[in-house]
């Protein structure tokens, strides 16, 4: 690890203390550490993390859960008991959100920096393709929230006016 330490900390830029961190305790064997921004803002910190296949993951596993929430409990539970089920159910996603997220990170970190490797020979190539596959993305989390913002008004618009 420690002649790729230089690439990690490419990989990771500002984060890189913490991420070098994680990545240690991975490389001795704690698989799975705790990442509180991952449980706090779950979807939106993987498309931070550029992590897109796994908030895609994450926002179908979500959108599974409502519907099968939606069908077992359609009219067979009273509103506290459903509210209360929907709060566990949210923690439980947030919990295995925070408890996968570093893990998924590093886990895609080794593999773009074996990729980059692989495709470069060139030092300053291969640290360009680090730099632009790691670090973090602003103008799609901007765009994921936006969408959702969006589709919240337009959905609230609707009910509001009976359409």
């Amino acid at each position: 690890m420690s002649d790729d330490l230089q690439l990690y900390e490419l990989y990771f830029r500002k984060s890189k203390e913490y991420y070098i961190d994680k990545l240690t305790k991975y490389k001795s064997g704690q698989k799975f550490t705790f990442n509180v921004f991952a449980f706090l803002f779950g979807l939106f910190w993987f498309v931070y993390r550029k992590m897109y296949i796994q908030a895609l993951l994450i926002l179908l596993a979500i959108i599974g859960e409502s519907f099968i929430e939606q069908l077992i409990l359609a009219n067979n539970v009273d509103e506290n008991t459903s509210k209360t089920i929907n709060i566990i159910s949210t923690i439980a996603i947030a919990t295995i959100t925070g408890l996968l997220g570093n893990n998924l990170y590093i886990k895609q970190a080794e593999k773009s920096i074996a990729l980059a490797k692989t495709k470069y020979k060139d030092n300053e190539q291969l640290e360009k393709a680090i730099k632009r596959k790691g670090g973090v993305s602003y103008i799609l989390l901007i765009l994921v929230v936006l969408t959702i913002i969006i589709f919240f008004v337009y959905n609230n618009y609707l009910t509001k006016n009976g359409s």
